[in-house]
């Protein structure tokens, strides 16, 4: 039987339509998805990618702040601590204890000296003289117990508590007497509570000061026979390592206390 030209073309219009139907459900449509699905991904990486420039770039800048602060901190330790040179005024806590014990006498000495250094600026009258800083005991334990309020705190610090001063002269004179404690140099010095009588020139000033000294340095010499007691006179002689303390070069806290006032 011959068929029709109109049978033969739906014959082929069906086949068509079955292969198209094949490539688009079983190539042209799955081929998409994959496509679409590696699209996103790429699209995930560069995003990624993205956050890991500005990752890096928040760590670069993190570590351009970390080193302004290193030597913004390292300025004032240098400008607002006391030196560990003996010969510059500070004092050197890792000497033996016996070196330690002449030297705390010479830095006491080296302290009262930046203290009268300051009581002259301004040119004021003292009626009552300055304050007076104690004189270092003669064993180690002590010194740094009363001087340096260690271990009581976890670093070497010096705080003198001043008392009250009087000082007379213009109201310039004395403005300029209380201000300089700000600047004094190696040393944070605080005077507050000022109080004044009397009319220029002849006035009288009052206010209160307090001097700090974070103690450079993290080695502690092991203290002298004379103050070892209990289990570490037990352990043997004072030769071996250095007790460790944070102070202002070695990231000590902070902290208050009284001691050497």
């Amino acid at each position: 039987m011959r068929l029709s030209a109109l049978t033969v073309v739906m014959i082929g219009v069906a086949l068509a339509i079955s292969l198209l139907s094949w490539g688009y459900f079983w190539h042209w449509v799955p081929n998409e998805a994959d496509a679409k699905t590696w699209q996103d991904y790429r699209d995930k990486l560069t995003a990624e990618a993205s956050k890991m420039a500005q990752a890096n770039k928040r760590v670069q800048d993190a570590e351009v702040k970390r080193d302004d602060a290193e030597k913004e901190w390292a300025a004032i330790v240098a400008e607002k601590t006391p030196s560990q040179n003996l010969s510059e005024g500070g004092i050197d806590l890792s000497v033996n204890s016996w070196q330690f014990i002449r030297d705390a006498k010479v830095y006491r000495n080296s302290l009262q000296k930046a203290i009268n250094a300051q009581l002259t600026v301004g040119n004021v009258k003292l009626p009552n003289g300055g304050p007076f800083v104690p004189l270092a005991p003669d064993n180690q334990g002590a010194i740094l117990a009363t001087f340096f309020n260690y271990p009581a705190m976890p670093y070497p610090v010096v705080i003198l508590d001043l008392g009250v001063l009087t000082v007379q002269g213009t109201y310039d004179q004395i403005m300029a007497s209380m201000k300089s404690w700000s600047k004094m140099p190696h040393y944070l010095a605080v005077a507050d509570g000022l109080q004044l009588t009397g009319t220029t020139p002849h006035m009288t000033g009052t206010y209160h000061v307090t001097v700090v000294g974070f103690i450079r340095g993290t080695d502690i010499f092991p203290p002298a026979p004379d103050v070892i007691t209990g289990a570490v006179a037990q352990a043997g002689a004072p030769g071996g390592g250095g007790q460790r303390a944070g102070g202002a070069g070695g990231g000590g806290g902070r902290g208050g206390g009284r001691g050497g006032g």
